[in-house]
């Protein structure tokens, strides 16, 4: 710990879980691990968390962040898409990008001439039966009020 006012040692004043041989051995493999970064990932880019699925596995795939460090030292989040299945060894597909996944959509977007909707009976069918729907409930509420 870096600061001595916030802790104690007691040595003998309890019995020793592992040897102190041990201990040393821990804290020296600790000591190499490299400092992770618990940055806070990008939230604006997982917008399609949930909606896409692995096209080899049917799996949703779920948002990945690679942090990495540029040869000047400045920390950058690489985010993308990764099916769950590929760590438990059930997959091979591959991951990426969020910007990839943006574009893709937009292209797909603009390959749809228009977005409304082409059967109007069945837009006044679903408005009708929730018209029905909601004069039903109300008539099941009145009975079962009385």
């Amino acid at each position: 710990m870096d600061n001595k006012d916030r802790y104690f040692e007691a040595e003998g004043k309890h019995e020793a879980i592992i040897d102190e041989e041990l201990y040393d051995e821990a804290q020296s493999k600790m000591g190499k691990i490299k400092y992770k970064s618990h940055t806070k990932r990008p939230k604006s880019d997982n917008y399609f968390s949930g909606t896409i699925y692995c096209g080899i596995c049917g799996e949703k795939l779920r948002t990945h962040n690679e942090y990495k460090q540029t040869d000047e030292g400045t920390k950058i989040c690489n985010g993308g898409y990764r099916c769950p299945n590929i760590a438990k060894g059930l997959c091979d597909s591959s991951r990426f990008s969020h910007k990839k996944t943006a574009i893709a959509f937009e292209e797909k977007m603009n390959t749809i001439e228009d977005i409304t909707v082409k059967d109007e009976t069945w837009l006044e069918e679903k408005t009708k039966q929730e018209d029905i729907n909601a004069l039903l409930r109300e008539e099941y509420e009145t009975a079962i009020s009385k």
